[in-house]
């Protein structure tokens, strides 16, 4: 063979392959391991640059070492460009040989774990070290740490540290150029085969016990600040963790693996029988104790999803139908809201419609209702002593009804619908879910549009998912009978605007309450039904109680602001505050300052909302700030015997 052939007549002969004129692709058995099914694919542009990719995992550079080149070798010599430029922002680091790299010593690794002790484990902060984890660059020299924790509850704590000079300091070290290094880079480089990326040091690590050459960037959110150019063209599996942070995790770091020319697999997490929310490679290794590499490389995959923008064309989509619950008052996979004061009998209302789907009953229009499960969740009533009576008495069939639990700890719907959606979706038949109070959805600042549609969204998804109704409960503003329903829901706009059905409620003096539909997106608006509120009494437990139930009455017609203004009465300022302030202190103590500005925006005068706080028992609590000797701000909370009354 000539010194001067072109790349591809060089990678054919080695591979023992017959060169034909004007063909671009080949395939041939893989010289880099013992190959018996011509795995290896073999392309050519129009260039004369050479591509070579393994199916059965080998690097290029492997392949290339098992043909006696290097990967220069596969780009045409003519070519005598200056070559560009490198982006400043992602150099691609030199990367020594792997036998360089020495492993850490057990000096470091002890003046590590003393140094992450002494930063972050005192008796004061409550946390225990479990493990120290290295960030070594391509040369073995260590660029930082991260150590994690557990606290008293068990929960970890992941902190990082790195040594500039002589002393230790507790935070990430300032990154290379082309950014963080990945998790164990020098053992990846160092491997053969398939590079598998997970979540978090503990994953890889239990990973590379079994011999796998694993590696990560670290938390679910990371991915966009390491660097990933040592993997390029490698092939790679991804191994998310079994919850929404995982899953989009899984997707950063397979597009910018894509990005690289690597081939991107991503195991199917829902195919490894592991249903707990947040699941990773140690618990599948610890279901499965003797599993060997083979067996975790053997797991199935999915290919990643495609991203990027779709146009639909209009005419290749099947027009559906309003799926009704209850025609047009309560659509399936969409909010609506029950909307109203305190004292027209919201969380009733909600329980009588659970109790209507629960046992297929009657609707107040006649119509019968689906069949179906409930899911209830009530940030403001005793399960025991107050919803169950209530929907016992409204006839439900109590085997259909599901409340929401998180075990010993409060359940968070800012936080933790990923798990409620997951429990849900297990649930056949699921016609209804109920949050109440829907404020409590949000994280953030209730009264701001983007905060309060990013809040809601989980529960959006989870009508879609499961075809349920989804109705949330919430308050009106002081001050705004007479208004629109629009500008009385209490918080943002943007409450009634997700919302595709509003739900109006208003109780008048002789007791006769009201619900119509205030807005409907969907359907009709105006009409509705009127209803009371009856008390019984009823023996539970051995005890004498009184427990309300709804009474359904006649039917209403018109506009909603005039059937709600025939009954609503004017109501004294210091009592809507309180319902304002009560409402606002549910999810737990909030800063006065914080109150005042809220109360201005919702036409509150503070001195009314000061009477309000007496009437409440509000408890006002200094929070303090370490070292600072009166310093701190003033915060309100609810005493824990204080409700909303619904």
């Amino acid at each position: 063979m000539k010194a001067d052939a072109s790349p591809i007549r060089r990678v054919l002969a080695g591979l023992g392959v017959e060169y034909q004129q004007g063909r671009t692709q080949y395939s041939a058995r893989c010289p880099a391991h013992k190959d018996g099914n011509a795995s290896l694919a073999v392309s050519v542009d129009d260039s004369g640059t050479v591509a070579l990719h393994c199916h059965a995992g080998c690097s290029i550079d492997a392949v290339c070492s098992a043909l006696g080149m290097t990967t220069a070798d596969l780009f045409p010599g003519k070519v005598a460009t200056k070559p560009k430029a490198k982006a400043a922002t992602k150099p691609r680091a030199k990367i020594p040989k792997p036998a360089t790299v020495e492993p850490l010593t057990a000096d470091q690794w002890a003046e590590a774990e003393q140094a992450a002790k002494s930063l972050y484990g005192s008796g004061f902060t409550g946390l225990k070290l479990v493990a120290v984890y290295p960030y070594r660059l391509a040369n073995g020299q260590v660029h930082g740490w991260r150590a994690r924790f557990i606290d008293k509850a068990g929960e970890k704590h992941i902190k990082p540290f790195h040594r500039n000079g002589q002393e230790w300091v507790p935070r990430e070290p300032k990154p290379p150029r082309a950014g963080k290094p990945l998790y164990r880079l020098p053992e990846v480089l160092a491997a053969e085969g398939v590079i598998v990326v997970v979540e978090g040091e503990k994953c890889a690590d239990a990973l590379a016990v079994l011999g796998v050459a694993a590696t990560t960037s670290g938390a679910a959110k990371s991915a966009a600040k390491a660097d990933w150019s040592p993997l390029a063209g490698r092939a790679c599996v991804i191994w998310p963790d079994n919850d929404d942070p995982g899953e989009q995790y899984a997707a950063d770091v397979a597009k910018i693996l894509q990005e690289l020319g690597c081939d991107v697999r991503i195991i199917d997490v829902d195919a490894l029988g592991l249903d707990e929310i947040g699941a990773d490679a140690v618990d599948w290794l610890d279901a499965n104790p003797t599993a060997t590499a083979a067996d975790m490389l053997a797991l199935p995959t999915v290919a990643p999803k495609e991203s990027g923008v779709q146009l639909l064309r209009a005419s290749d989509i099947q027009p559906k139908a309003i799926d009704w619950a209850w025609q047009g008052y309560l659509a399936r996979r969409m909010l609506t809201l029950i909307a109203g004061n305190g004292g027209t009998g919201k969380t009733t209302l909600a329980l009588s419609l659970a109790a209507t789907i629960s046992r297929g009953g009657k609707w107040p229009d006649g119509t019968t209702a689906p069949v179906g499960n409930v899911i209830i969740w009530s940030g403001e009533d005793a399960i025991a002593e107050v919803l169950v009576p209530r929907l016992r008495e409204a006839g439900a069939d109590m085997a259909r009804i599901h409340f929401v639990g998180n075990g010993d700890q409060v359940f968070d719907p800012a936080t933790d619908m990923p798990a409620l959606e997951h429990a849900a979706c297990r649930i056949t038949d699921l016609a209804l879910v109920i949050v109440d109070p829907i404020v409590s959805m949000v994280q953030g600042d209730s009264h701001k549009n983007a905060e309060v549609r990013r809040g809601l969204q989980p529960l959006l998804n989870l009508a879609a998912d499961t075809g349920a109704a989804v109705v949330g409960i919430t308050h009106y503003a002081k001050n705004t009978a007479g208004r629109s329903t629009a500008e009385r829901v209490i918080g943002s706009v943007a409450f009634n605007a997700v919302a595709r059905v509003t739900l109006a409620t208003a109780m008048g003096s002789d007791g006769e309450g009201r619900i119509v539909r205030a807005k409907n997106n969907v359907g009709l608006t105006g009409d509705g039904f009127a209803y009371s509120i009856a008390v019984v009494d009823r023996e539970i437990a051995g005890q004498r109680s009184q427990v309300s139930k709804i009474e359904w009455g006649r039917p209403l017609y018109g506009f909603a602001d005039e059937l709600l203004g025939q009954i609503e009465s004017k109501r004294q300022p210091k009592d809507e505050a309180a319902e304002w302030l009560a409402a606002m202190l549910h999810g737990g103590p909030v800063a006065s300052k914080e109150l005042k500005v809220k109360a201005d925006a919702d036409g509150i005068a503070w001195r009314t909302v000061e009477r309000a706080k007496e009437a409440l028992d509000v408890v006002a609590v200094r929070q303090g700030e370490p070292g600072k000797r009166g310093a701190g701000a003033w915060t309100w909370k609810l005493p824990s015997n204080k409700a909303i009354k619904a």
